[in-house]
């Protein structure tokens, strides 16, 4: 109900207690066996645009989209199959790379000396870049014959390897990625070193290995377990990489939705540089606790550190820079961490004011990977008619939860997102919610029992504190992250196998570097077990 998320009866045993899944510990349960299954799967569009961009320089490639999914989601989206649409495009996309490759003074062409050597030398470079792995013989040759059949249409070396770069970039070994290992068919297997590189590359940089990663692959310096940390470290020491892992967890927190969220006309204060500015000011805020303030998970949750223009300085009510952006400490009793920033308060309220299911259900899917089920069209209409009849958010979970069809899930959703009632449609502090009988006081208190969280809270900001040192949530963001390094989400048995990132992830005291370095050098990214028929 609440225009946001219901359960319906057919989830409900006899007595009314949840049949939904909470969340807590599962690790105990596991078996140390759980492997990940053997996948073949297309690059999404962000790892196919990134790709391009990295191989020929082409700027435009971001514009490539074949799913419904973002280009900004946590999860690599999901790719649309080949079909004839998506090989338009990708033929579109293809000749518009190797055009930007091949104009005038441009690296590919350098040649000097016999051109077919240079064609083949070519070949070898930018076909191994681009499949991730050395060429067999068959594809060198086949693509020294494209080469060849480039060059007799114009009589240039030019037109040879613009060919050479088109078919590249529809190989099946381009847009695929493999994780068969040395042994396909096999019941396990180990991925090899460069599917394992390719992986790691992709979740760490977001596109393909790099220039001293391939060094290392070629050279047999990435086998060993040894191998690989050290070329994970150095990875996460490049700015490069550190930009690329703020920004993925930007994502977790989907951040990037704030530039396309939509507020009633009644909202005249937000726009479209208020949104980027929330957006920035957050990206910052993680950026300076990865990267400068030593990691930590306490950091991301309770921190008041942030980084404000006017605009988001009006926001927290804290002085204004007047040009530029100003590090400041926000109110001691408003704010702590992430979860009670601007951006986040913006993105999970309702058009026109605050939203106790947005947020609830929010914390629930994204910090502690309990994901309830969607509402029914009935539900929906039951809560655009309690929003109707009641003029507070507070008051509407109150009523929910006397409805045995709503409170069993709500009963642990809305006592989280209650929490931050404190905060309106943009985030801004409030102490009391205007309504149409005059002012109400914000009441944000209640008891919580959800695992790892029992016991009363006062407000979002005690809720960040006691999300900071829940052994859930960090549970949840190991399994969050594996999956981002695996490609999709892991199942409650697949995720049984991150045991070792867990401990490590707990024994550093929560540092999400050592967590995303965990997730890199994790053995079981590089097992997989091939799935029954």
């Amino acid at each position: 109900m609440s225009g946001g998320l219901a359960c319906t009866g057919d989830l409900l045993p006899s007595g009314g207690a949840a049949a939904v899944p909470l969340p807590g510990p599962q690790q105990s349960a596991c078996r140390e066996t759980e492997r990940l299954p053997t996948r073949v799967t297309r690059l999404s569009d962000r790892q196919l645009s990134r790709a391009v961009q990295q191989l020929t320089g082409l700027r435009d490639a971001t514009a490539f989209a074949t799913s419904s999914g973002s280009q900004d989601d946590f999860l690599a989206n999901q790719a649309a199959s080949v079909n004839g649409a998506v090989g338009l495009q990708l033929q579109e996309l293809a000749e518009r790379a190797a055009e930007a490759a091949t104009s005038a003074g441009a690296p590919a062409l350098a040649c000097q000396g016999d051109e077919v050597a240079c064609a083949r030398a070519f070949v070898r470079r930018f076909g191994g870049r681009a499949f991730r792995r050395p060429l067999t013989g068959a594809e060198e040759a086949g693509l020294l014959g494209v080469y060849e059949a480039g060059r007799s249409i114009d009589g240039t070396h030019a037109g040879g390897v613009r060919l050479v770069i088109q078919a590249a970039l529809q190989a099946p070994a381009f847009l695929y990625l493999t994780e068969l290992g040395g042994s396909p068919g096999a019941p396990s297997s180990r991925l090899s070193a460069y599917e394992l590189a390719s992986k790691i590359s992709f979740f760490l940089r977001d596109g393909l290995p790099d220039d001293a990663l391939w060094a290392a692959l070629e050279s047999g310096r990435f086998e060993t377990p040894e191998d690989v940390a050290a070329q994970v470290d150095r990875l996460l020491a490049t700015p490069e990489v550190q930009k690329h892992i703020t920004e993925l967890l930007a994502r977790m927190f989907q951040l990037p939705r704030v530039l396309t969220t939509t507020k009633a006309p009644s909202v005249t204060d937000f726009n479209a540089e208020l949104a980027t500015s929330m957006k920035d000011e957050t990206l910052r805020f993680i950026d300076d606790v990865l990267w400068r303030r030593g990691g930590q998970l306490s950091e991301l949750f309770t921190s008041r550190r942030a980084f404000v223009d006017d605009r988001t300085a009006a926001l927290y009510g804290v002085t204004a820079p007047g040009t530029g952006v100003r590090e400041v400490v926000l109110p001691e009793r408003e704010r702590a961490g992430i979860l009670t920033r601007a951006a986040l308060m913006t993105l999970e309220a309702l058009p026109d004011e605050s939203s106790v299911v947005h947020r609830g259900v929010f914390v629930s899917r994204e910090l502690l990977c309990f994901h309830p089920p969607p509402p029914s069209s009935d539900d929906l209409a039951a809560g655009d008619a309690l929003k109707k009849a009641e003029p507070t958010e507070r008051g509407r979970s109150l009523k929910r939860m006397a409805i045995p069809r709503c409170a069993g899930c709500h009963q642990y959703l809305d006592p989280v997102g209650v929490s931050f009632e404190h905060y309106d449609t943009l985030g801004r502090y409030r102490a009391e919610i205007a309504t149409p009988a005059g002012p109400v006081p914000v009441d944000s208190t209640w008891d919580l029992t959800l695992p790892s969280l029992e016991g009363p809270v006062t407000d979002a900001v005690a809720l960040s504190e006691r999300l900071a040192t829940s052994p859930v949530v960090r549970e949840c963001l190991v399994r969050q992250f594996a999956s981002a390094a695996y490609g999709q989400r892991l199942s409650e048995a697949q995720g049984c196998g991150t045991r070792s990132v867990q401990e490590t992830f707990t024994s550093s005291g929560g540092d999400l570097v050592a967590l995303i370095r965990g997730i890199a050098t994790w053995p079981g990214l590089r097992e997989r077990q091939e799935e029954a028929p």
